[in-house]
């Protein structure tokens, strides 16, 4: 049976992951240099941090932090899409969230079944097949199809630490709020480094090889002009993005 506390969760992971899937459609239209969206998106999740250390005298100074959050998630993952002339379409974001959240109920379904629930190792076991289940899946998606992908893989990392979150003992819904706005602080975080790494990569590969077909390092790289915009829309997904004109 799930427990209050898994509903409750996949409630909070499912309204971070669609608030944030919405901000990162916008984002990925703006005509910007990508570095824009995701400076503020990591200025935001630096100051995210502060109301976590007055969570003891304000309970609920947690949701200050999962909100900070939630923009900053959406701006860093938008900026990837700006970086890459790509917008993404709101129905392919929302798709990537709901995916993403729904396989949080896969660890949750299997730690209901008594025999794992009380073996400590069989839990931690689950978690981590899972994990890394979930991983994989994301960056095959993201190597094999493209960078249509990159938004599920991303939105997958938030979901593995608000699970992780949501296995401490937590006896109420303020201390949920806790264990769920740390964790989710150490995601976008780990999102940011993502982004960062992945577009300083594709800014400095050398073209020496190609025409510049393999790669993103044309001369209008990451700038929003100079090239012609593809929306990620669903056909995109089931039948692969044709290369841009």
């Amino acid at each position: 049976m799930i427990s209050k506390k898994m509903r409750m969760t996949l409630g909070i992971l499912l309204v971070f992951l669609l608030l944030s899937s919405v901000v990162a459609s916008a984002v990925s239209r703006l005509d910007v240099e990508w570095g824009g969206p995701f400076g503020i998106g990591a200025f935001l999740m630096a100051v995210a941090i502060v109301p976590l250390f007055f969570a003891r005298r304000h309970p609920w100074t947690p949701i200050v932090t999962l909100v900070l959050n939630v923009v900053s998630c959406g701006l860093l993952v938008g900026s990837f899409y700006v970086a890459k002339s790509l917008p993404l379409s709101f129905r392919a974001a929302t798709f990537f969230a709901l995916l993403a959240a729904c396989s949080y109920a896969i660890p949750v379904f299997l730690l209901s079944i008594p025999w794992i629930a009380r073996r400590k190792a069989a839990f931690v076991a689950v978690c981590v097949l899972w994990a890394i289940a979930l991983f994989t899946v994301g960056i095959v998606l993201w190597v094999k199809e493209g960078d249509n992908y990159a938004a599920f893989t991303l939105l997958c990392i938030p979901v593995v630490l608000f699970a992780i979150g949501s296995f401490t003992d937590c006896e109420t819904p303020q201390e949920l709020l806790v264990a769920l706005a740390i964790p989710s602080s150490f995601a976008v975080g780990i999102v940011a480094v993502v982004v960062l790494l992945v577009l300083l990569q594709a800014d400095s590969c050398d073209c020496d090889c190609c025409d510049g077909s393999c790669c993103d390092c044309s001369s209008d790289f990451g700038s929003g002009t100079g090239r012609k915009k593809r929306h990620t829309t669903m056909s995109d997904l089931s039948g692969g993005m044709p290369p841009t004109p």
